[in-house]
């Protein structure tokens, strides 16, 4: 499936969570300050577009901690290299068909 990168939410400093979503039209629920913001797009394809627009991809995020600190599950990771401001932990429950994604910005370290 291919995206309009246009309409897929880039994930900011001030996100804090992508929820999926139960609707029948939308695939995630993204918390941003006190709003809530639906979207078509599921919240892995969400992670994975930011960190492309970031300059790489969620599995290449997510590897390169996993090989660094040894770290196999839960594994955080940084949306954002450059700025190192975005960090995220990402979980999925395929059984449950449950996804978390939460995010802590460097402000609030």
């Amino acid at each position: 499936m291919q995206t309009d990168h246009k309409s897929v939410y880039i994930i900011t400093e001030h996100t804090k969570a992508i929820l999926a979503s139960r609707s029948a039209y939308y695939r995630a629920t993204v918390l941003e300050g006190k709003h809530e913001i639906h979207s078509i797009y599921t919240p892995e394809m969400i992670l994975d577009h930011s960190c492309i627009l970031y300059g790489s991809t969620l599995s290449g995020r997510r590897k390169a901690i996993r090989e660094y600190y040894g770290i196999t599950s839960k594994i955080p990771f940084m949306i954002d290299a450059k700025k190192s401001h975005l960090y995220a932990s990402y979980q999925f429950n395929q059984t449950q068909r449950l996804c978390l994604a939460f995010f802590l910005s460097n402000r609030f370290l």
